[in-house]
């Protein structure tokens, strides 16, 4: 059941058009609730309510106007005849909702389109840090591969070093037995 309405200070004697218009001057707009019954999790049959619920007695049932909620936050069930009862504590839960705004079907379409579009920007700013990261991968590959070369280059140099030593140390040991030979 939807209703639109916030009671004030209404009596047993108003009818439900008085009713309708304290509702307007009293709230901007509307105030609009859903109530669901906490024993099925449905919205209630307010006509099965009147019929079988004692604390619903004295309603009339084949003429039953809805949900109204007091000033200080009370439901209650009244029929079209101007009679309520108050609603057992805890029985219902209320929620609200703005009908121009969350009960819009072209605000939901916005809502839709609005997270649409932020999922193409993050799917468009991931794209472009995959593409990212990839191009410092290619050049960390170029720098790895510069740095083997570099290695291989440093360890020819020093193989060739390590020859030249042996080389030096062959000629070194050669010029000394020449001149013991010549000094001989």
């Amino acid at each position: 059941m939807r209703a639109a309405a916030r009671a004030g200070e209404c009596g047993v004697n108003m009818d439900n058009d008085e009713l309708a218009a304290l509702a307007a001057r009293t709230v901007p707009g509307k105030c609009c609730f859903v109530v669901i019954d906490n024993q099925t999790g449905q919205e209630p049959d307010c006509e099965e309510i009147a019929l079988h619920e004692d604390w619903a007695d004295g309603l009339i049932d084949c003429d039953m106007e809805g949900f109204a909620i007091q000033e200080d936050g009370t439901l209650i069930l009244m029929d079209e005849c101007g009679q309520f009862v108050y609603c057992p504590e805890g029985r219902f839960k209320v929620t609200f909702a703005n009908p121009t705004e969350s009960q819009s079907e072209s605000a939901l379409l916005a809502q839709v389109a609005e997270l649409q579009a932020q999922l193409q920007r993050s799917y468009t700013d991931d794209t472009a840090r995959v593409n990212q990261w990839s191009a410092h991968l290619g050049k960390i590959k170029e720098l790895q591969a510069q740095v083997a070369a570099l290695t291989a280059e440093r360890d020819a140099a020093r193989q060739a070093l390590r020859r030249l030593w042996e080389l030096t140390t062959v000629v070194e040991y050669t010029l000394e037995d020449i001149t013991l030979i010549n000094a001989a």
